[in-house]
């Protein structure tokens, strides 16, 4: 049967078999609207959700997405859970309270599903980092996830320092004619460079750089290393090698001579380039 666009009028609420529009379908009333043309269906709704789809039999496919006449995908359930999966040999995901699970060939995947391609990648991945609870927030590369902290990635981040030349029993005020460092930091590793010249200085006592960007790890003395680097204009009589000092903010200079090691004294003016890495909590 078909309602032409000049049709006439029927009793209240008629009942069809089969019925075909021509033209435009709407149903007008307090909450809803729907409009159907040969296009699309348009459902307007001044209530949430404007439209239900419940699936009141097993698990599986709730809307069949077509193209032509061919299924491309579908929307369906997996006990209390909704999936997203492409028809075939394809990829999909299932949502969850706290996670997405990878989807492929309608069931759960695992080492089989990428995010994003070599040629369309994504902008952006935002983590989160929580040292609070166990294990961290981060990337797991461990076989089976949360087992430990050992294999989990929590934390990448890049900047710069101001390394400050300073005594230990005055710290005094130096002129700078460089004064620049750098540094990255991979997980609990800092990698640093510093780049240091000065022609004047008012500190006394034992020399030092302060000024690093994290606190160096203070739990036991083999995370403290000795870093040899290049000094210019410096009295010394060794090799001029630099400590990240424990549970500090900074590095003790020292000279290494034949064997043993003794800090250097405040010098009035000096090249320094240093360069090296350091753990933290």
């Amino acid at each position: 049967m078909t309602i032409k666009q000049q049709g006439g009028i029927f009793g209240r609420n008629p009942t069809f078999n089969d019925l075909t529009v021509e033209g435009t379908f709407s149903q007008s009333g307090t909450t809803s609207l729907v409009d159907v043309d040969a296009n699309k269906i348009s459902i307007q709704s001044s209530t949430q959700p404007a439209l239900e789809v419940d699936n009141t039999g097993s698990d599986g496919d709730i809307i069949d997405v077509q193209k032509n006449g061919s299924s491309v995908g579908s929307i369906g359930n997996y006990s209390t859970r909704m999936y997203l999966e492409s028809t075939g040999n394809a990829s999909g995901i299932l949502f969850g309270a706290e996670n997405l699970t990878p989807r492929k060939n309608a069931t759960f995947a695992s080492d089989a599903v990428s995010l994003g391609d070599p040629t369309y990648k994504f902008k952006y991945l935002y983590l989160s980092r929580n040292v609070v609870v166990d294990n961290g927030y981060g990337i797991d590369f461990s076989a089976t996830a949360g087992t430990g902290t050992s294999e989990l990635f929590d934390d990448y981040e890049e900047g710069t320092w101001t390394p400050v030349v300073e005594g230990t029993t005055t710290a005094g005020t130096a002129t700078y004619a460089r004064q620049g460092g750098l540094y990255q930091k991979v997980g609990n590793v800092v990698h640093f460079v510093a780049a240091i010249v000065y022609n004047s200085h008012t500190g006394t006592g034992d020399m030092r750089v302060s000024g690093l960007p994290y606190t160096v790890f203070g739990g036991s003395d083999f995370h403290r290393i000795y870093l040899p680097f290049y000094a210019d204009n410096l009295t010394i009589t060794g090799v001029p090698v630099a400590t990240a000092v424990l549970g500090q903010t900074y590095l003790a200079l020292r000279s290494l001579n034949n064997g043993s090691s003794s800090l250097l004294a405040m010098d009035a003016a000096a090249t320094l380039y240093i360069t090296g890495k350091y753990w933290v909590a």
